[in-house]
């Protein structure tokens, strides 16, 4: 059973699954909880790292899993998986609620038990502090930001596929307008973490000019959230490429002064509301696109330091 983190009403996940297994349970916690899916590596890596998935609407984890090809890519790398669910009595359609600020801000709602959950796991599998990185798909995507900016201390980095900053919305219906339409000034949100972001350039359930507000406010950040003044933006390393038959790309990759990754961004064209390099037949996959899931494991390993390949 995992430690309860503080504040918990009990914690009952399963014990940890063997290797290369994938364990189920659910974690209670005073500000809410749920079903959890915890994948196991077979080897894990020397240092490891604990990745938090988030599904996006009308998903479990099961089925993030399978669009994703997520499990596939952690086990090459020996990095542990934890994919919880959102229940259904919190929202209807399986969405994390990005747009509640009752439920994405520091020490309350969702955000709390989702930082809990991570930090109980990364303890009982032995993941140390720092090592700890989470993304998501569409809604989970969003709350994957808002995750990271109102507990920075415990996520190293962030991936976003397909979502928007969580400050687009304050409520339902104002979320539902902006997932149609990006304004490019709206919100203020702090990213203080590396951000990783794929968008579809043809996505028509979210805009993709939500893939560009959220690489501006990280850039406006700076190296660290408390730059009063950034400065102007740093450079994009430029990198086009193509999928052979498949979508074209543009890759921007941006560094501070001192060579550490601020962010990297993909543009893909002719990839709408789906998880870009996907297994062909899965629901919101699309494999014409390129790996996100690799490139997002090689962008946390970057961040982290980690000159390991894929075994």
């Amino acid at each position: 059973m995992f430690p309860p983190p503080p504040g918990a009403v009990a914690a009952e996940p399963p014990g940890l699954p063997p290797p290369g297994g994938v364990g189920h349970g659910r974690f209670s916690h005073p500000d809410g909880g749920g079903e959890i899916r915890l994948v196991r590596p077979a080897r894990p890596a020397a240092e490891p790292v604990l990745l938090l998935m988030l599904h996006g609407c009308l998903q479990d984890p099961q089925a993030l899993a399978r669009a994703s090809g997520m499990d596939a890519a952690a086990q090459a790398r020996g990095w542990w998986l934890l994919y919880p669910a959102q229940p259904r009595a919190a929202n209807a359609g399986g969405c994390w609620n990005w747009f509640d600020p009752a439920q994405r801000g520091r020490g309350r709602g969702e955000a709390a038990w989702l930082a809990d959950l991570a930090s109980a796991v990364a303890e009982r599998a032995g993941v140390a502090p720092g090592r700890v990185v989470v993304a998501g798909f569409s809604a989970g995507a969003a709350m994957a930001l808002a995750l990271a900016a109102a507990y920075p201390e415990r996520f190293a980095a962030v991936g976003a596929h397909s979502g928007l900053p969580p400050d687009s919305a304050h409520d339902l219906l104002s979320a539902l307008a902006a997932m149609a339409q990006a304004a490019p000034d709206a919100g203020a949100a702090a990213l203080p973490r590396p951000v990783i972001v794929f968008h579809g350039e043809a996505d028509d359930t979210v805009h993709p000019g939500h893939g560009r507000r959220i690489l501006r406010l990280r850039l406006a950040a700076g190296p660290a959230a408390a730059a009063a003044s950034p400065g102007p933006a740093p450079d994009c390393e430029r990198l086009d490429g193509e999928v052979p038959g498949g979508h074209r790309y543009v890759r921007c990759r941006y560094r501070r002064d001192d060579g550490g990754l601020l962010a990297e961004a993909w543009r893909v064209h002719g990839l709408g509301h789906a998880w870009s390099g996907g297994p062909a037949g899965e629901a919101l996959a699309d494999p014409a696109g390129p790996d996100a899931s690799a490139e997002m494991l090689r962008f946390f390993a970057e961040v982290l330091g980690d000159a390991s390949a894929p075994r």
